[in-house]
């Protein structure tokens, strides 16, 4: 929710899918709704984009008491995601935005006896590598068939179980709707839980492609340093890419970056994302567009 496509604002259109999905759940029936991630289209939605998921959750969980059970995506910014979940578990309102150490699965029951829901929301390398104290598990692959094999792990009594996670999987059809080459920042996962092989370029999404880019720049960057002798590249500037990134594949170029500057570099971003605003607040060139002129302000804090 919260999408718009070439700037034309798509919200009465999911407004109208949506109330053909409280009817569907009228006539159906169903022991429960299930969405496997991206919730909304960013990390922080619109507020229109807020109340229409609080009029369709009020519609199904409230009124229709139908339980209800989502999963963060990459586009989702999972602690908002979870904002008040514990309360609202307690109603039929599941909300996982994020991997737990210790997992327990959502219990439901229905009309065939009790189904064990095994939510696991989108969550990049390094996130999964903290969690599970594993420096081993370097690509978003590992990272999900890791997360995969704790719930596998936990599940042996028996009884039947869902696994909803959010992901890009490889070999998979794609609908009419997929953007091409465009999937958020999620890896591909294998289609037969992780099978290892190299990803062709053309699979990757908009945030693995600015994050190759830039590690072909600052490849060369130590070529050229190491072949041309003795000269030193170390200003880096990055013009734009960051509007193509959700909210986890943001946070890991910026800790690259910051590691750079760490290193000794002084990087420079041109962009118009607010948020790198407030994260790049240390050193910061304005440019200010007024009636055709153009004035420029340093600012240092």
């Amino acid at each position: 929710m919260g999408k718009t496509l070439h700037k034309t604002n798509l919200l009465e259109d999911q407004r109208h899918a949506l109330k053909q999905l409280v009817t569907v759940v009228i006539d159906e029936r169903p022991d429960a709704v299930i969405g496997a991630g991206d919730v909304y289209d960013r990390s922080i939605p619109p507020a229109e984009a807020v109340s229409l998921l609080n009029w369709v959750v009020t519609e199904i969980v409230g009124v229709l008491k139908t339980p209800m059970v989502f999963v963060a995506g990459n586009h989702d910014g999972p602690d908002r995601l979870e904002f008040g979940s514990e309360l609202l578990r307690l109603n039929g309102l599941h909300l996982v935005g994020k991997p737990d150490d210790l997992p327990d699965p959502i219990r439901l029951k229905g009309g065939s006896g009790e189904l064990l829901i095994c939510p696991m929301p989108f969550a990049d390398p390094a996130t999964v590598r903290e969690l599970l104290r594993d420096d081993s598990l370097t690509t978003h692959d590992e990272a999900m068939r890791a997360l995969a094999v704790r719930w596998r792990d936990k599940l042996n009594d028996g009884t039947p179980s869902v696994l909803v996670a959010h992901a890009f999987v490889s070999g998979g059809t794609g609908s009419e709707s997929e953007r091409p080459l465009s999937v958020g920042g999620v890896d591909q996962v294998g289609l037969d839980a992780y099978s290892g092989k190299a990803r062709p370029v053309d699979t990757l999404s908009g945030g693995e492609t600015f994050l190759a880019a830039l590690s072909l720049a600052l490849g060369l960057a130590d070529v050229v340093q190491q072949q041309a002798g003795g000269i030193k590249l170390d200003t880096v500037f990055i013009d734009e890419g960051f509007g193509t990134l959700d909210s986890g594949t943001l946070d890991q170029a910026m800790r690259i970056l910051e590691e750079l500057r760490l290193g000794g570099r002084l990087v420079g971003v041109i962009s118009h994302v607010p948020e790198l605003r407030e994260r790049l607040r240390d050193a910061q060139l304005r440019v200010t567009n007024i009636r055709g002129n153009s004035t420029a302000r340093f600012t240092v804090r």
